[in-house]
């Protein structure tokens, strides 16, 4: 019988912080367009690819969502 395999890599060549989910979670609250604001970097206080894996993680992992299913949309809500 052949064993699977499984591995867990990460975004942006970042790997899962769950950190990462409390900080998106919470500033999102305050601003749903954050992930596409010019002041991401400062608020979330990363680089611009460290905030698209955020943005990723925070997505994958259910505890964000775009507002109202719209693929178009650059609002993300809890």
């Amino acid at each position: 019988m052949e064993s699977n395999k499984f591995s867990f890599s990460g975004h942006e060549s970042f790997p899962f912080r769950y950190t990462w989910l409390t900080k998106g979670v919470l500033n999102a609250k305050k601003s749903s367009d954050l992930f596409f604001s010019a002041d991401a970097m400062g608020i979330l206080g990363v680089g611009k690819n460290m905030v698209r894996s955020i943005r990723h993680w925070c997505e994958a992992t259910n505890v964000l969502h775009k507002e109202n299913n719209d693929s178009r949309t650059r609002n993300y809500v809890p």
